[in-house]
């Protein structure tokens, strides 16, 4: 059984299905139980956190497609059907894999733009720190022209 994200209200969404082997995770996420959502039991989140538990779902019920395929093949095996035609079943179509391609390019596109905002955000942080270090400096010559005035001051 997969996981399946419901709306639940305007602010809010649920996850139900199968979620049990994913407890920890999906408290993790934000998520608080609830046996009673509509009729049924599920995971209740904030709609803030709709696109993560969305990916979270998505990659569960990917793991999940993947474990019935080779149980599938399993089984084939052992009813002594045909092992290429299992292995058939096992492979990707070119559209599984022109799909794969084009994620793999996506999280490229993805990698890269975070690799530059990080160098971005780096070189501000520098900035800043510099202009901080600057701060520092005068404020520490104010003080030491402070106390020079001041013992010269108490000195006279």
């Amino acid at each position: 059984m997969s996981l399946i994200i419901n709306d639940y209200s305007d602010k809010s969404i649920y996850v139900s299905g199968d979620t049990k082997p994913f407890k920890e995770e999906l408290k993790k996420l934000g998520g608080r139980w609830n046996p009673n959502l509509k009729g049924e039991c599920g995971w209740i989140f904030s709609k803030n956190k709709k696109e993560i538990v969305e990916e979270f779902v998505e990659n569960v019920n990917k793991e999940k497609n993947i474990k019935e395929i080779v149980e599938e093949f399993v089984e084939n095996v052992n009813k002594g059907k045909n092992i290429k035609e299992s292995v058939r079943m096992l492979s990707p179509s070119n559209e599984e894999l022109k799909i794969i391609k084009n994620d793999i390019n996506e999280t490229k596109k993805e990698l890269e733009e975070l690799r530059k905002q990080i160098n971005e955000d780096f070189e501000d942080i520098k900035d800043r720190l510099d202009l901080l270090s600057n701060d520092i400096s005068d404020l520490s010559k104010m003080f030491s022209n402070y106390i020079e005035e001041k013992n010269s001051y108490d000195s006279a």
